[in-house]
């Protein structure tokens, strides 16, 4: 298990950056809602939100301890933001999942979340 303060809130983050670098899952959930059980729902705002409301794209330094459990993640975490910071800067916050999963910004989202998730090794006993 993970030695962090909040480990149920760094689920959260593993779930989002699963989501986001598997884009066999954003087609089949985000875009076409063939959810893994009834009343279960998931969308790229969901995952959006989680990194909101845990201050991974504000304030992910402030997370080094509770959540995040070192420099190395603090860096995937960020390059996921950069990634992120781009797709809003140029599309902005009012499209559809699909059109930012087919959007030329989105393959940099998904490789950044990919990476982030080789630098959590601990993702098979999160999730």
């Amino acid at each position: 298990m993970t030695d962090v303060t909040y480990p149920a809130m760094r689920a959260n983050i593993v779930e989002a950056l699963r989501a986001m670098a598997d884009p066999e899952h954003q087609n089949r959930v985000w875009l076409r809602e063939e959810y893994a059980r009834d009343g279960s729902y998931d969308d790229f705002t969901l995952h959006i939100n989680s990194f909101d409301d845990l201050q991974m794209r504000d304030f992910p330094e402030r997370t080094v301890g509770d959540i995040l459990r070192n420099k190395e993640e603090l860096q995937a975490i960020r390059a996921v933001n950069d990634a992120l910071a781009t797709l809003f800067d140029r599309l902005g916050y009012q499209l559809s999942d699909e059109e930012y999963v087919n959007s030329p910004e989105w393959p940099q989202v998904v490789k950044t979340a990919s990476a982030a998730l080789r630098v959590f090794d601990d993702v098979e006993d999160i999730l």
